[in-house]
């Protein structure tokens, strides 16, 4: 290589190092979406944000049976490709509380018992209590999934009552809390 070509390419690493590199990521620009870009952390600006891990807590049971509920964890959420379905269990010590939304889930928003949703809560022991709230008991129940970014879930279930009454639950307000949404 001559000299003026070595001079060349010296003066063009010279001029190159001195001139800002283009990051892969510019979320400076919409000129495209095609990243996560401006237009996405836009989106993520209006999303609400996952709640704290609201387990443990009770619920009194009044009614045909009478006690304290300590619900202590998540065990599954699901929301199947292509379901309208969504449903959560929880751990309850001998019991089980499970909130669904039955064939018209679609995301956030509200479903009360005509639109699926129930609440049930049964007791695992041999014999156990089974109480539901859903359209066909006459209960109110209402879930409204505030946020689901597709691999977390979160909301409320409100509830009247359960199996027409026979059972009310205090507060009647409950978490729905997934970390993860098996699909």
């Amino acid at each position: 290589m001559n000299r003026s070509h070595s001079l060349f390419a010296a003066l063009l690493f010279l001029l190159g190092a001195g001139c800002p590199t283009v990051a892969d990521d510019d979320d400076s620009t919409a000129e495209s979406d095609d990243d996560d870009s401006a237009a996405a952390d836009d989106d993520d600006a209006t999303q609400p944000n996952f709640p704290a891990d609201p387990f443990p807590f009770n619920i009194d049971v009044a009614g045909a049976t009478n006690e304290t509920v300590s619900v202590q964890m998540d065990t599954g959420c699901q929301n199947f490709n292509g379901s309208g379905n969504f449903r959560q269990q929880m751990n309850a010590g001998q019991w089980v509380l499970r909130i669904a939304v039955e064939g018209s889930y679609d995301g956030p928003g509200i479903y009360d018992a005509a639109a699926g949703a129930s609440l049930t809560l049964q007791d695992n022991t041999a014999g156990g209590a089974f109480y539901q709230a859903n359209a066909a008991n006459g209960d109110d129940v209402t879930v409204e999934m505030t946020g689901d970014d597709g691999t977390r879930a979160w909301g409320t279930v409100t509830v009247s009552g359960l199996s027409g009454g026979t059972v009310t639950l205090n507060p009647n307000v409950l978490p729905i809390w997934c970390p993860t949404v098996t699909h």
